[in-house]
């Protein structure tokens, strides 16, 4: 596995970018090319630890993935809560708009029953 950056003199790569599917260092989070990019990892958080006991890296493999389905949750979540939002803004907007057109056309249902009243 390469773990120096070919473009930034050899430094340490520490991420990677789903979007550009590639492993980038520091640097390249720092030139913000990847800035806009919804998806960055960093390699310390999978990269296979040397332990011994076979039990313990199973446990730590686990307890990582279990993060990730936790933020997966947590995105999901955030999506539904977003919609929902929406949903209810946009509900109230219509709603507003034919409140509007209802009192208008009540008001001017007044103007004509006033008109026919006064001949």
């Amino acid at each position: 596995m390469n773990s120096k950056c070919l473009i930034h003199n050899k430094k340490d790569l520490n991420s990677y970018c789903y979007e550009d599917k590639k492993k980038l260092c520091q640097e390249c989070l720092n030139d913000g090319s990847h800035l806009k990019h919804p998806s960055k990892l960093i390699l310390s958080e999978i990269i296979p630890i040397k332990i011994d006991n076979k039990n313990l890296e199973i446990e730590i493999f686990q307890n990582i993935m279990e993060d990730f389905k936790q933020k997966i949750r947590d995105i999901n979540e955030i999506k539904k809560i977003n919609i929902k939002n929406n949903f209810n803004r946009n509900k109230k907007k219509v709603k507003e708009k034919y409140d509007n057109i209802i009192n208008n056309l009540k008001l001017e249902k007044n103007e004509k029953i006033n008109k026919i009243k006064e001949m």
